[in-house]
């Protein structure tokens, strides 16, 4: 199935019997040789595949979809599906099919999404990423907070290992010791980076109340008597955590700026069967009066 798909999208028209032609080329339906002086990494019956090839094949990939492509593996898929449609377009040629117009086509497409491509990649560095961090620090902001607890059945329980910690014992010993929550018990109560929400809401008032290295006195939750630490707070997102996002919305503002820049002023007009004055009247309905005189 995926064979006929891609024969059909390369001629760009039903399979039939095609009328007395001259013989197309190679060129003319845009078929690759491999002989373009590097090395052949790939061979499928009788075509050959490049490294050039397969190079040019990777150039075509959008910059966020290329990473794909860095394994042996990977790039051997890739090469086999060059020397496919290769195969494919070479049986078009001896049928006899004329696809210079498609490959025309293909190549004027290839060419504006490859050029738009690296305009993105351009755009993408530390610093434009950084700038827009900065530029746009509001949308980052977001109050979290690095915590651990213990949680322990009784508020008696609770207040004794409170004075435990206050005269010197390690909270993280005393979590693995003695925290009912088997989640975090074992890394010594720690739960790690969490914003509002996440947690029993009396649980996270206490939290979120507390300063960076403070200890709070018991809380009853409904996980039960907790003892809550906030290790480190912060009020914005850290840059590396929403970097994948800025560098979307920098290509994205990179490829709207070259597209401007190219349409200058110019503004679409559409003529012939497109046109706005070129609409045909409805048909009448049956039974209806003629409007000619």
């Amino acid at each position: 199935m995926r064979i006929l798909l891609l024969l059909v999208v390369l001629v760009g028209c039903p399979v039939s019997t095609p009328s007395p032609a001259p013989p197309t080329t190679s060129a003319a339906l845009g078929c690759g040789d491999g002989q373009d002086g590097s090395s052949i990494v790939a061979r499928l019956g009788e075509v050959q595949v490049s490294q050039h090839d397969v190079d040019v094949a990777i150039g075509r990939i959008t910059v966020r979809a290329r990473e794909r492509y860095g394994s042996v593996k990977s790039q051997r898929r890739l090469a086999l599906r060059v020397a496919e449609e290769r195969l494919l377009c070479r049986a078009a040629q001896a049928a006899g099919f004329d696809a210079s117009d498609q490959a025309s086509r293909a190549a004027e497409e290839a060419i504006a999404a490859h050029y738009v491509d690296v305009t993105e990649g351009g755009a993408v560095t530390d610093a434009s990423v950084r700038a827009y961090y900065e530029e746009h620090a509001d949308r980052f902001k977001l109050e979290v907070i690095d915590a651990k607890h213990i949680v322990v059945e009784t508020e008696e329980e609770a207040h004794t290992l409170l004075r435990e910690l206050r005269a010197g014992a390690s909270f993280a010993n005393l979590a693995m010791g003695h925290s009912l929550d088997r989640r975090s018990k074992d890394a010594g109560g720690v739960l790690g980076w969490m914003g509002k929400g996440r947690m029993d809401p009396a649980w996270s008032k206490v939290a979120f109340a507390l300063e960076e290295g403070e200890t709070s006195d018991p809380v009853r939750t409904s996980y039960g008597w907790t003892l809550i630490h906030v290790a480190g707070r912060k009020d914005t997102q850290p840059l590396e955590e929403v970097r994948p996002g800025i560098e979307r919305k920098v290509r994205q503002n990179a490829a709207d700026a070259l597209l401007k820049q190219v349409l200058g002023t110019a503004e679409p007009e559409y003529l012939g069967a497109l046109s706005d004055t070129e609409r045909k009247s409805p048909r009448p309905s049956p039974g209806a009066p003629d409007p000619t005189p």
